[in-house]
């Protein structure tokens, strides 16, 4: 099937906006790593805008982007949220709490350590009713969570926001799941084309024999997609950036890769 790209965020580590990330993947300007800024969203009540803890912040920082440039009310778009991990830090402080004498949790720190606790934040600050997924699939989850929208755009909706992110750990949880660095990605998408529409995207399914996983030429960002599960978008933003037709190949499953064949539209 073919969907449309209508609206792009990007939030992460040398990164801040999908307008900085243009430059950067356009070559206007080199790629620096960095920490991102963690901002509170101001789109969510004072008692839960304190609560959110860096997952939340980052990733609906690049929702934000995406839904605005699209042109699409918040409230309206059901939402597919993606991460391999979720929130690494949460967890090594719930963790902390249970190996010590009383083993007293945080309800706060309980309440994000919930995998989809982003996407619930979203829902409240969008004032949005629609129906949500969450997805956590290792290196594939942002190729399953793109899959996963398609599907839904297939079967039932007419747009979508799709929000892969992923931050990392500190030790000893970063040995289990090693990310280089924070990064979220945003996408509105939708069945038709409209008049914010930047690209279509025709979705199949490759097999990986005698296919590999789209790689970036710069080694920077090649460290950030191979990095984190979110940023294997990269190559997919990368031709979006440059405005550029082709194929584009994305971790999926065990013996499959997702294909996506890019067209820009004027």
């Amino acid at each position: 099937m073919t969907l449309y790209i209508d609206g792009i965020g990007i939030t992460g580590s040398g990164m801040a906006s999908w307008k900085e990330a243009v430059s950067v993947l356009t070559g206007g300007k080199g790629y620096t790593p960095s920490e991102p800024e963690y901002v509170a969203p101001d789109i969510l009540p004072p008692n839960e805008r304190r609560r959110s803890v860096k997952s939340v912040r980052l990733a609906i920082q690049a929702a934000r982007e995406a839904v605005d440039s699209s042109g699409v009310k918040m409230e309206s778009l059901p939402t597919v949220f993606a991460s391999c991990l979720g929130d690494g830090l949460v967890i090594h402080s719930l963790f902390n709490s249970l190996s010590k004498p009383g083993r007293v949790v945080s309800p706060t720190a309980f309440h994000n350590s919930v995998h989809n606790a982003p996407v619930g934040y979203w829902l409240i600050g969008a004032g949005c009713m629609e129906a949500s997924a969450s997805i956590a699939c290792n290196e594939s989850t942002f190729g399953s969570a793109f899959m996963e929208s398609a599907a839904q755009l297939a079967v039932e909706a007419d747009r979508i926001l799709l929000v892969a992110y992923d931050i990392p750990s500190p030790k000893p949880l970063h040995y289990a799941m090693p990310f280089t660095a924070a990064f979220a990605v945003s996408f509105s998408l939708s069945k038709t084309r409209s008049e914010a529409s930047v690209a279509g995207v025709e979705i199949g399914v490759a097999p990986k024999t005698g296919n590999r996983p789209s790689e970036m030429d710069d080694p920077g960002l090649e460290a950030l997609r191979a990095g984190n599960p979110a940023a294997r978008s990269l190559p997919l933003c990368h031709a979006l950036a440059n405005k550029r037709a082709g194929k584009v190949f994305v971790e999926y499953s065990k013996g499959s890769l997702l294909r996506l064949d890019i067209e820009p539209l004027p």
